[in-house]
């Protein structure tokens, strides 16, 4: 019974989703309490930013009507809840307000695209395994650091989940285990992104929306980058020694290194 109601459900469309979460956040407008801060712009040598004023907060009291229902009316030192008008009109508003990061990940999942249908990716892979087929721990640093370098600056991660049974193959002719193969697109991707200097997806929508420079803090951003790719290289290539020299110590014991 339990598998036949699980089995039935499914996930909603995106649409319906974000339409679902417009409609709750216009709802909690009518009784969550509204208030608001004083602002002022302030100059950062080239940066002007404008910056809430610490303790200026004031509540403000509601103002229900039948026309702020429908059309909005705003009325002076009142908060006025989400009309109808409003609710149906939120997400072309923010469409519009948000153009620019909107067409730039267009253009970003465009590149992305072109690389996976042409095999670029691919092609690069089997060259360099090629080329260094007889030294694994060289070709898993150069493996890791593309990969981690594509995390951290594009934003690439579920574009690698197709690389996963090549680096399988690679890993086995290297001759280490499954869980090795995996590691090298699983834990690239997420070091990676974990430590972004130039994401789009995370860094650079972030920056925009708290008004910083796009190039805000990219010292720090790219020491934790290499610091997080040495952990995670030691971590890699020291379990690979241990599996290569003894197959046993695999965590899935000598069947890990069958390929399925």
């Amino acid at each position: 019974m339990k598998t036949t109601l699980f089995a039935r459900l499914k996930i909603p469309h995106v649409f319906t989703l974000l339409t679902g979460v417009v409609l709750f956040c216009s709802l909690l407008t009518y009784v969550v309490p509204s208030g608001s801060y004083q602002r002022e712009a302030r100059t950062y040598g080239e940066l002007t930013r404008t910056v809430v004023l610490p303790g200026t907060y004031e509540q403000l009291p509601k103002h229900f009507s039948p026309k702020g229902f429908l059309l909005g009316d705003p009325v002076e030192n009142r908060a006025t809840p989400v009309g109808l008008v409003g609710f149906l009109s939120a997400i072309p508003r923010g469409m519009e307000a948000a153009a620019d990061i909107i067409f730039f990940i267009f253009i970003i999942g465009g590149v992305f695209g072109i690389l996976q249908r042409t095999g670029t990716i691919a092609a690069l892979i089997q060259k360099l395994l090629d080329r260094f087929a007889h030294s694994g721990p060289l070709l898993t640093v150069v493996l890791m650091t593309v990969l981690a370098v594509g995390g951290s600056t594009l934003g690439m991660g579920e574009e690698f989940i197709p690389l996963v049974p090549i680096f399988l193959i690679v890993a086995n002719r290297l001759g280490y285990d499954r869980i090795y193969g995996l590691a090298l697109v699983s834990l690239s991707s997420a070091v990676g992104f974990a430590s972004a200097t130039t994401n789009p997806f995370t860094v650079q929508i972030a920056q925009g929306i708290a008004e910083i420079p796009p190039g805000s803090g990219l010292l720090f951003r790219l020491v934790f980058f290499a610091c997080s790719l040495v952990v995670m290289l030691a971590y890699v290539l020291r379990y690979g020694s241990r599996v290569k020299a003894d197959p046993t110590r695999s965590l899935l014991g000598e069947s890990g290194f069958d390929l399925p």
